[in-house]
């Protein structure tokens, strides 16, 4: 008997162990951080957002002083010229005599012109005739200076071809522009031995040579000329629907000058004209059908090697 109430003893003993072991394993621990101070903590979140807001400078909008004075004029081969002083109207006066003074002594000189065609597209799948739309208006434009085909020289003295093949084209003056209105900008710029003048054309609209003032300082084609021409491709059923629209764009001349006799050196006509041809056709006199053309043509007249002996 007593050594059953003995193992009811020990037991029970037992029991209280386990149950006193099992509520200290959750008990939450006590914190040991550290004393509580008097010291101020360090306020790094404020710290972070004054340097967030901190003012900063802001971008400059000012060209280096060391920038090619001719950058973005496309004389990108020049770097050691400066502006010359001139206002669009004295550039753009100094430029008309410039190309009179070329009428009035008709020195030799060689003359190539560059012509490219891209972004052709066709309407119905017709690429080949949309070429040769493209095509037609490069021939137009070489028409247009002097007919004489894209390379040429032109010896001394020769007053008739001067005339006919140096621009104004068919002019016995160099240019017949008097309103400066359509000059985007004019500017020039000198090493002290050559100067350079820098003019770009405002874009236009369907030009046409003798009607307009583009025509007066550019070389837009015949729009009657062409429509003659692509009338030779395909029959027109109705000239009513016969739409073609030229817009000459990115319109620049530069021109380089002795600075010391005043003499033209180098001449540079560039223009780009995008192309815009529909026209309702009869392929094979059964049906009507649609033809569109669209495309680029970058042109560029050069005039350089002048003999003025």
């Amino acid at each position: 008997m007593r050594f059953k109430s003995l193992l009811a003893i020990i037991f029970a003993i037992a029991l209280l162990t386990a149950a006193f072991s099992a509520c200290s394993s959750w008990m939450p621990a006590e914190e040991t951080g550290p004393e509580p101070s008097d010291e101020v903590p360090s306020e790094t979140a404020p710290v972070t957002e004054a340097t967030t807001n901190e003012p900063t400078e802001p971008p400059t909008t000012e060209e280096p002083t060391t920038k090619d004075p001719l950058a973005g004029t496309g004389i990108t081969e020049l770097d050691s010229y400066a502006p010359m002083p001139l206002s669009k109207e004295s550039v753009m006066d100094l430029y008309k005599q410039v190309l009179d003074d070329v009428k009035l002594r008709c020195p030799g000189f060689t003359r190539k012109q560059e012509i490219t065609t891209q972004d052709v597209k066709a309407g119905e799948g017709k690429l080949q005739l949309a070429n040769n739309i493209l095509n037609l208006v490069a021939t137009e434009m070489i028409k247009a200076s002097g007919d004489a085909g894209s390379n040429l020289t032109v010896p001394p003295h020769s007053d008739l071809e001067v005339k006919a093949k140096f621009p104004a084209y068919g002019e016995t003056v160099g240019c017949t522009l008097e309103n400066y209105s359509i000059i985007k900008s004019a500017s020039a710029y000198t090493d002290g031995k050559v100067q350079v003048l820098k003019i770009t054309v405002e874009d236009a609209h369907n030009a046409e040579p003798g009607k307009d003032d583009f025509s007066k300082i550019m070389t837009p084609i015949s729009r009657e000329n062409f429509a003659e021409g692509a009338e030779s491709y395909v029959p027109v059923f109705d000239k009513d629907d016969f739409k073609y629209d030229f817009d000459y764009t990115q319109n620049e001349i530069t021109c380089e000058i002795d600075a010391h006799t005043g003499r033209i050196l180098t001449l540079t006509q560039k223009n780009v004209i995008n192309v815009d041809v529909d026209m309702n056709i009869n392929l094979f006199f059964i049906k009507t059908s649609v033809v569109k053309a669209t495309g680029t043509i970058i042109n560029r007249w050069t005039f350089s090697d002048f003999v003025w002996d």
